[in-house]
């Protein structure tokens, strides 16, 4: 739970900061730095409870795809085949090392 809520207020709190156009404008950048803090202390409270690598990993990748997807319909940024294709590869190794410790 922790970590589903770490990455969305990470996801908030890039977004905002891409609209405070560089945190130049003062409530959105009080926000953005605000939702990036509240990120972070909930991604401490994940990793007292999941593997390191995994829950980073984890977060890293959820993060990248979604800012990608978020960049793309909000701030009209390119989506190209090399784009989707590399997000793709960061979702199957992410998905490699959720299996790694896996033992049957």
């Amino acid at each position: 739970f922790q970590l589903v809520c770490g990455v969305l207020f990470e996801l908030l709190g890039c977004t905002l900061m891409k609209l405070s156009k560089g945190l130049t404008q003062i409530r959105l950048a009080i926000l953005a730095i605000s939702c990036m803090g509240l990120s972070f202390c909930l991604f401490g409270l994940a990793v007292d409870n999941l593997e390191l690598s995994l829950t980073y990993s984890i977060w890293c990748a959820t993060g990248i795809t979604a800012m990608c997807f978020i960049g793309m319909l909000k701030f009209n940024e390119k989506f190209t085949p090399l784009k989707v294709c590399s997000i793709a590869s960061i979702v199957v190794g992410v998905t490699g090392l959720q299996f790694a410790g896996v033992e049957y």
